[in-house]
């Protein structure tokens, strides 16, 4: 087994907070949230992370599981990874998940984005940048998304994302030099 995670939270409940971390795994995930639980009041956040994978094995950037009342602010994350199943962001299921303000971005040719659980598990998603080089943008539910528009289509969310390449200074320096994003994000 040789799939690692760079931040593990299992069962992390109510305020769970990760933040400003700079994650570099070889292989794997990222970030990985397992079971965990907010509510309303108390939201778990993820925010402001620069998260680099490598590798050839699957592997995701953020992947959230069977959570909910999650906040995913401000965090840059750049898949090298060659293997066509990898997501930049991947949410298996959950409920009342937020996501503004990400760039996900996969340039090993997988997806930006794999959204699974539908319009529940994610309550907002805008004003992300999405980029793969890769033939396939996102995943909706079972349905790929070649483009942003076909996202926008099977998903009804990101109307104010957008799709281009962030030109990170490196894969592991994930400060972005694309004049595009620049006051592209939602104050929060």
């Amino acid at each position: 087994y040789n799939s690692f995670n760079g931040i593990y939270c299992g069962y992390c409940d109510e305020e769970m907070l990760v933040r400003a971390n700079q994650v570099d795994v070889a292989s794997g995930r990222g970030i990985h949230l397992y079971r965990c639980d907010g509510d309303s009041q108390r939201r778990g956040l993820v925010a402001n992370n620069f998260v680099s994978v490598e590798g050839n094995t699957t592997a995701y950037g953020i992947f959230t599981n069977q959570g909910s009342f999650h906040d995913f602010y401000y965090n840059s994350v750049q898949l090298t990874n060659s293997n066509l199943p990898s997501a930049a962001f991947y949410n298996s299921s959950g409920a009342n998940k937020l996501a503004l303000n990400n760039i996900f971005s996969n340039v090993g040719g997988g997806y930006a984005v794999i959204m699974n659980g539908g319009s529940t598990s994610i309550a907002s998603s805008n004003f992300n940048d999405y980029y793969t080089t890769g033939s396939v943008l996102g995943r909706w539910e079972s349905q790929d998304a070649v483009d942003l528009a076909a996202w926008r289509t099977l998903s009804s969310k990101d109307l104010l994302s957008i799709s281009v390449n962030p030109l990170f200074y490196s894969d592991k320096d994930l400060h972005v030099l694309q004049v595009a994003l620049d006051s592209a994000a939602l104050p929060i």
